[in-house]
């Protein structure tokens, strides 16, 4: 026997039985782990907030991975497909479950959890495209303002960047500039007394070009009436060689027009109520793009995976998994836009002659469906839960105690999604408890309700801090989760690595 072998078997004995390095100081207080225990990841659905368990699936890779490069002694690749044998999630989950499981042409997983919190920063403006919104947000409390104020530089890029009212015959594009500007001066100088009418300006303003010149204006003098002075006119409409040009006006009304009823169009079109909010086209070109043709058959060292939906051509729950041959050959892509085709945000998923929605309609907890298939699949296996919440508000309901149908709409339809969370959540930890198993859940509370579809880059480090804050909580017990997930690697590594040296 060589001396390398012998050491890497004392090694092997020594991570086994939990007594290597750093984590002595937990031989007391952690249960040994036994051969067969099965590791179980469930993830909620929650739309852009799904970087919150991204950010956290992507430390606990990171953690494992550099603790067991330093006891190994040189580098090694370790994903959440190497750490989990069942992986399940709702909507935003399903993104994370197929994501993390999905594999390249080596057979290794295709993604890391790092590039899936890229994805979401990445991609959310196009799934969520929600840009008119904050445009015409944006004109409204800013450029309104300076465009009254005298006139806004333009650029011809700037002057190509919306084309919305080229659409609009109603406001009778001709080419005749002195009609134009007969209307556009009266309404930015008319005073109160109505003493200046079109005519006048008509007379005072007009030449043969159909420019209004400097030498014209001069012509007006300001009184104490409030009448148009030379300065405000100057302000508006003065161009750069000092004549103010019909086109000059027309062309920055034009501009400021575009924009604020383009992202009026937008806005109306986002909040139409007859029509789903996203066409999810972006969506779909992003799953392709990322997962190919790859089938739910298809994953990671044989992960088990678990994707709820809701087909409401037959008014049932489905269960999209690999468990049984019955979805094997499902795309993951079509499996992902089943299951995450929020009702009112996107249109319900085509497959076959049947339709689905988001499976959080009646499941965006997916944990104790995992838990429960698992033990079915593998009656004899112990269990290690860890289950990753998107972010939960709490709302007080009590102002809605007397309240009618109206009232009770809206508030009812989140009501019906917390509900779920706390009870699988409330029924997990009795199976738990019960069944003598691990089980982790990291959910954090907030203080106001979360959108599903806020996308900004203040959202982003909102998220991000929400999803160190569940790391950093000793209630999570995240250092735990890290330590148990180290040993499984350990005995997963060291006993192939001694084969193999036995072998040569």
């Amino acid at each position: 026997m060589t001396i390398e072998l012998l050491v890497n078997i004392i090694k092997y004995i020594f991570y086994t039985y939990n007594l290597y390095g750093i984590n002595l100081k937990f031989i007391n207080k952690r249960r040994i782990m036994e051969d067969d225990v099965r590791f179980i990841l469930s993830i909620d659905g929650g739309g852009f907030r799904g970087i919150i368990p991204a950010v956290i699936l992507s430390e606990i890779e990171k953690r494992v991975t550099e603790q067991i490069s330093k006891e190994y002694g040189e580098d090694v690749d370790i994903k959440c497909a190497d750490l989990f044998d069942i992986i399940s999630g709702t909507s935003t989950g399903s993104i994370l479950t197929l994501g993390l499981s999905v594999p390249n042409e080596n057979n290794r997983p295709k993604f890391s959890a790092e590039y899936l919190v890229k994805f979401y920063e990445n991609n959310g403006h196009n799934v969520f495209s929600n840009y008119s919104t904050l445009l015409l947000k944006h004109f409204f409390e800013n450029e309104s303002e300076d465009f009254m104020a005298g006139i806004i530089p333009i650029t011809n890029e700037q002057m190509d960047e919306t084309s919305f009212l080229e659409s609009i015959s109603s406001f009778g594009r001709e080419n005749n500039h002195d009609k134009q500007i007969d209307v556009k001066i009266e309404d930015l100088t008319k005073d109160k007394t109505g003493d200046i009418t079109k005519s006048t300006i008509e007379d005072l303003t007009k030449n043969k070009t159909g420019d209004t010149t400097k030498s014209t204006i001069e012509d007006l003098t300001a009184n104490e009436t409030g009448d148009i002075t030379k300065n405000t006119i100057e302000s508006v409409t003065v161009h750069k060689t000092g004549d103010a040009t019909t086109n000059d006006i027309e062309v920055v009304k034009k501009h400021w027009l575009n924009k604020v009823l383009t992202s009026i169009r937008g806005f109306i079109e986002i909040h139409n109520p007859i029509t789903p909010k996203y066409d999810g086209k972006e969506f779909e070109q992003l799953l392709l793009q990322n997962f190919v043709d790859a089938k739910l058959k298809n994953t990671v060292n044989n992960v088990k995976i678990i994707v709820p939906s809701y087909d409401i051509s037959n008014r049932e729950g489905v269960i999209f998994t690999n468990f049984e041959n019955k979805y094997d050959d499902y795309l993951m892509r079509d499996v992902i836009q089943a299951s995450a085709a929020a009702p009112s945000y996107f249109p319900a998923k085509p497959m076959g002659t049947r339709y689905f929605i988001d499976g959080g309609v009646f499941l965006n907890n997916p944990t104790v469906v995992a838990y429960l298939k698992a033990k079915k699949q593998f009656p004899n296996s112990k269990f290690v839960v860890i289950s990753l919440g998107t972010g939960y508000y709490s709302q007080p309901l009590q102002k809605y105690a007397n309240s009618g149908v109206l009232q009770w709409a809206i508030p009812l339809m989140g009501l019906l999604f917390d509900v779920d969370l706390d009870n699988n959540d409330a029924e997990m930890n009795m199976m738990a408890e019960l069944d003598n198993t691990k089980y982790y859940r990291l959910q954090k509370v907030v203080d106001k309700k979360p959108a599903i579809d806020t996308v900004t880059d203040k959202e982003v480090i909102t998220l991000v801090t929400m999803a160190n804050d569940i790391m950093n909580d000793p209630k999570n017990n995240f250092g735990e989760i890290i330590d148990i997930l180290v040993d499984k690697c350990r005995k997963k590594i060291f006993p192939s690595k001694v084969k193999d040296i036995i072998s040569t």
